[in-house]
């Protein structure tokens, strides 16, 4: 996936006006498997996921000044 976050303005008290804020984007992956665990009784099924966000360590902004994490690597594991 791609996000891209178009240029913004923020109101900045130091500056005593607008501060423009670039716009920019972030590449995100993610792999996703279900695994049959053996008979079909309960919990004979695992659901598990990769995902990497913002995978450039792109600075993003979502708000004025509140940056969005930086590259975050996780794992996810459902059994059911």
């Amino acid at each position: 996936n791609f996000r891209f976050v178009g240029g913004q303005s923020c109101e900045n008290p130091e500056l005593g006006g607008l501060q423009p804020l670039g716009a920019s984007g972030s590449v995100d992956f993610s792999l996703r498997r279900i695994f049959r665990l053996g008979s079909s009784g309960g919990l004979s099924r695992l659901d598990a996921s990769a995902s990497l966000r913002n995978a450039t360590d792109a600075t993003v902004y979502d708000q004025c000044g509140l940056p969005q994490p930086g590259r975050t690597l996780q794992f996810q594991f459902r059994v059911w």
